[in-house]
């Protein structure tokens, strides 16, 4: 199962949706998958800060030896825009004996009508549905799943970037080595 979002940064929630669909054991491996250029044009960190600080997240989810995480810089290398679609295609193409499927969170419903091919996604990949707070499962397409009995997401990126750029802690919002990767880098202050 592909988890691809923007990362800037990723947070606990996205761990904990990782974790989530390997615990309830409805994906035996997760693809972590920074955007490479979104496809809604999306002011984001470089993709080398966005994949170091994946690299970081991806770090922290293989500890102790697990092989149910993967991390790729597939949308990262490809050029022009990154489409949901497109990584699909092309990781059902590299591992034809894997169950290919996507991962979103439910704020992601309010603009799947938009993204590249979604009636092609739904129609040939299962898309999973992670419950965001604040994010009704809404509007709801048929091929969707969801993902029940699960802690829901309360924090989101914008939130943790608006945080920090404000002068507020994000010590629990995002993994203490992010945290310092963030200062470091100075990443978001114009």
């Amino acid at each position: 199962m592909i988890l691809g979002a923007a990362f800037d940064p990723p947070h606990n929630g996205h761990m904990t949706m990782a974790r989530q669909v390997i615990e309830k054991g409805i994906a035996d491996k997760v693809i972590l998958m920074p955007c490479g250029n979104h496809a809604f044009a999306k002011n984001m960190s470089s993709a080398s800060d966005r994949y170091a600080m994946t690299k970081i997240m991806f770090a922290e989810l293989i500890k102790g030896g697990s092989e149910n995480f993967e991390l790729s810089d597939l949308e990262i290398r490809r050029s022009g825009v990154s489409y949901a679609w497109d990584t699909l295609e092309t990781i059902a193409q590299i591992n034809p004996e894997m169950e290919v499927g996507w991962l979103m969170g439910s704020d992601q419903l309010r603009n799947f009508s938009k993204w590249y091919k979604y009636q092609e996604i739904l129609a040939n990949y299962p898309a999973y549905v992670y419950p965001r707070k604040n994010y009704p499962l809404e509007p709801w397409y048929s091929g969707m799943i969801e993902i029940k009995d699960v802690p829901e997401i309360e924090i989101s990126s914008s939130e943790i970037r608006a945080k920090y750029l404000n002068g507020n802690t994000i010590d629990g919002l995002v993994l203490p080595s992010l945290a310092d990767y963030i200062k470091e880098k100075r990443l978001w202050i114009k």
